[in-house]
This record gives C-alpha cells, structure tokens and sequence, in this order.
C-alpha cells in the first residue's frame, strides 16, 4: 500500500503446485529408457500447463542419489536401473527447460537426512554414495539409513549439495523434505 493507502503494487500470480515424486518411480520415471523418460517427462509439464499449475516441485534427490549432473552424489538407480549409471541425459535440466518454456516454475525438491532403504548393495560408483562416503554420519532406523542431523559435517555437505544445483541450473526454489529425525529411538 502507499502512503494514501492504495494498493502500490498487485500479487503477480498464486502459487498452483504439484509434486513429481520420483522416488522409486511414484509419479515418474516409469521406465529405464532415456528416450520414454523424456517423452513422458514432457507430457506430464504439457499436461501440467494445461491444468493451470504453474509451479513444479521435482523431485532430484530421493535417497542420498541424484536426477541431475552431480559431482557430490550418485545417479539415481530409477533412470537407469543401477545407482551411478549415467543416463545420457539430465533430467533437472530437461524439465527446467519445458516448465520455463510454458512459463512455469521449477523448485528442486530433495530428501535431506533419508538417504538410503532397502538393505541391498550399494554400487561404488564415482561420486560414491553418502552411505559409503561417510558411514559415520548415519544411523540405520528400521532398515532406513539417515544422516545424522546433529553432526556438523551432514549439515555443512547438505548445504553443498543445495548450493550445487543453486549454482548449476536456474532452479526458482529449493524445497527441502524429511526435515527431522526418523523417530524417537533416533
């Protein structure tokens, strides 16, 4: 408002969001090849723009793995079928670019301290894994490997991840998920 008391200035838009969650394929991939993912991918933005979303939180970190180029954590095993294989392609950078097309926003969305389910091997791939990397920041919950929230050294590498897709792509926001230890025997 000015000084007299009328509106100065109008909200630009409201926020109209959703989730493509990735983890294990929920919402998307569906498939392990490059050229579906990208097709699908794609019509989910279209279908998106034509419902009248104009904000996409994309999940690019789901368990201590990646959906986009990183030099701190590994491919994530749903593009690819295997944890660290290059897909040939980026997925972050694929949807940045159609969401921004159609005039839309993209929020990396990523899980902080959930980094691992399941108790199956873990390939060594470069970059190797959190769980490897740095097995003394986690602590298994009910099969669950989480990093450990009070260990200086998760909080400091968490910023360098975020800070690594701020500095990489045009990204409009970062959305941060799993905030919290995983329960009281934590």
């Amino acid at each position: 408002f000015s000084q007299e008391g009328s509106q100065d200035s109008v909200i630009k838009h409201e926020v109209r969001a959703v989730w493509i969650t990735t983890v294990n394929g929920l919402d998307w991939p569906k498939s392990t090849d490059s050229a579906e993912q990208e097709r699908s991918l794609r019509e989910i933005v279209v279908k998106l723009h034509a419902a009248h979303f104009n904000t996409i939180f994309f999940q690019v970190r789901g368990r201590g793995d990646a959906l986009y180029r990183s030099s701190l954590e590994p491919w994530s095993d749903v593009l690819t079928g295997t944890l660290g294989k290059d897909p040939g392609w980026d997925p972050l950078q694929f949807v940045i670019e159609e969401a921004h097309a159609r005039a839309m926003e993209v929020h990396a969305w990523f899980n902080t301290f959930y980094v691992r389910s399941g108790k199956g091997e873990i390939p060594l791939s470069k970059p190797r894994h959190v769980v490897l990397e740095h097995p003394d920041w986690t602590v298994n919950a009910e099969g669950q490997s989480w990093l450990d929230p009070g260990i200086p050294s998760v909080g400091n590498y968490l910023v360098n991840v975020g800070m690594e897709i701020v500095r990489k792509y045009d990204v409009d926001g970062i959305q941060f998920d799993f905030m919290r230890y995983p329960g009281m025997q934590f």
